[in-house]
């Protein structure tokens, strides 16, 4: 594609080198030509209000689709739900990114169908795929984890490439020049716009999307002068609240849990650090330890290596824990492993 083609939109440069070159290589191998569209790092704001990341939106005769792009070097492994990243010996453990990908796509699809250009129009669906744009990863997903995760070698078929012998899909719209007329006036409406990786929240800016929960969002954040300085911060975002009194239910919910945890000492718990306000929405500010690892995680890196006193102090921890806050009188309701964190090598408990 002709780095001026309109139908190439970057929405704004990437501040990571690797990233663009990623987008780079795939932006010379689209074609220029009707239906061919596509859409650079970009967010968008959900119905649910929750904001969304997006590195690459293709729209070709194959289909349209939502990509996340990672870069990493080294050694990736895993199955369909957590990944582990081996490298200058080290592992990482997290989500595999097709789940975020899957939810970001499926929020857009249900944003842009909302859109005055949709109506009487049939949009496709928004497919989600993982880019792996390092020549140098070795990559060992097997099976169902590979499904949607494309290597250099294998992105641009993914893309583009139709299969005269494949069937057509039932339901499946086929992308051609109305197609992407409408879905082109749907995304502009939408309130596509720039990617605002630096927004600040008090004296923090978010960075990194930790996770989403039914009502909010945590990020891991870094102070706006003192770079070295991270905190976790739980967003409650105010974009889709229409009325006041939604507005106002979100702020009771934020008080709440601060007024919860506030009064609660225990070496399991991690309370918020204090309540502040922003333009996107009341948030809790909390400590966040570099180290500390999702329990989920750390289970799926380490469970073998975990003798029974470790695993009886692991259930030990987390059950004082708990036990602690219900004597308090303070109820929850689902408590998911991704709510406890482990600091060292033993998890603390629910944070």
């Amino acid at each position: 594609m002709n780095l001026t083609s309109p139908r190439w939109q970057q929405i704004t440069p990437s501040e990571f080198p690797w990233e663009r070159e990623a987008l780079a290589f795939i932006h010379e191998e689209i074609p220029d030509h009707e239906p061919y569209r596509a859409w650079a790092n970009l967010d968008f704001v959900a119905e649910d209000g929750s904001i969304q990341e997006v590195d690459l939106l293709v729209l070709s005769p194959k289909g349209f689709f939502l990509v996340e792009i990672k870069s990493w070097p080294g050694t990736l492994s895993g199955d369909a739900n957590t990944w582990n990243l081996e490298r200058e010996g080290k592992v990482q453990t997290f989500d595999s990114p097709l789940l975020l990908a899957n939810r970001k796509a499926r929020k857009l699809a249900s944003l842009l169908k909302r859109q005055k250009a949709a109506r009487g129009a049939q949009l496709p669906y928004v497919e989600p795929l993982v880019f792996l744009s390092n020549p140098n990863l070795q990559c060992k997903l097997t099976g169902s984890a590979r499904q949607g995760v494309h290597l250099r070698s294998g992105i641009l078929a993914a893309l583009t490439r139709l299969d005269p012998a494949a069937p057509f899909q039932p339901g499946k719209v086929r992308v051609y020049r109305p197609v992407a007329q409408a879905v082109v006036r749907a995304v502009a409406e939408a309130g596509i716009r720039p990617s605002q990786r630096a927004r600040r929240v008090g004296d923090f800016l978010l960075e990194e999307l930790l996770f989403t929960g039914p009502n909010y969002q945590a990020w891991l954040a870094r102070h706006a002068t003192l770079e070295k300085i991270r905190r976790r911060v739980r967003l409650y975002p105010l974009a889709a609240a229409t009325g006041a009194e939604a507005r106002a239910q979100i702020e009771r919910a934020a008080r709440r849990e601060l007024e919860a945890l506030e009064p609660l000492f225990h070496p399991g718990l991690l309370n918020p650090a204090h309540h502040t306000q922003s333009e996107l929405g009341p948030a809790l500010v909390f400590d966040h330890n570099s180290d500390a690892l999702r329990l989920d995680h750390y289970l799926v890196r380490d469970a073998s290596r975990l003798g029974f006193e470790d695993r009886f102090c692991l259930v030990r921890q987390i059950a004082e824990t708990l036990q602690y806050v219900h004597d308090k009188r303070v109820f929850h309701r689902s408590l998911p492993p991704r709510a406890s964190w482990s600091g060292t090598r033993t998890p603390r408990g629910p944070s």
